[in-house]
């Protein structure tokens, strides 16, 4: 928050972003392959459509599975959390992603 909104104090950056899971309903096993969109397309889609203007961002794979299965545009970035945070590709895309909310709101800084 503080690439995208460097001039801000945090309370302030915390009232311009929004933070969500991408599936929005409990689930037995948080590692593994489930894609169950039912929840991602009952309350997920309800809510993105309060920010009409926003800019989304999906950090990690299983967030931009749900995403797409939903028809949401998004920036794809890597996970926040290890592993995929470990990685070091993971630091170009969260870079990368920051660029690109930046050119989309004008190149503000």
């Amino acid at each position: 928050m503080s690439e995208v909104f460097p001039d801000l104090p945090f309370d302030e950056q915390l009232r311009r972003v929004w933070l969500t899971e991408g599936r929005l309903c409990s689930i037995d096993n948080e590692i593994g392959q489930t894609i169950d969109r039912t929840c991602a397309s009952r309350y997920l889609v309800r809510q993105i459509k309060q920010f009409p203007n926003a800019t989304g961002v999906a950090f990690g794979g299983k967030a931009q599975k749900y995403l797409r299965g939903i028809k949401i545009d998004f920036i794809g970035a890597y996970a926040l959390a290890p592993p995929g945070a470990n990685r070091k590709r993971a630091r170009p895309t969260w870079e990368a992603a920051i660029q690109k909310i930046r050119a989309k709101r004008g190149g503000a800084r």
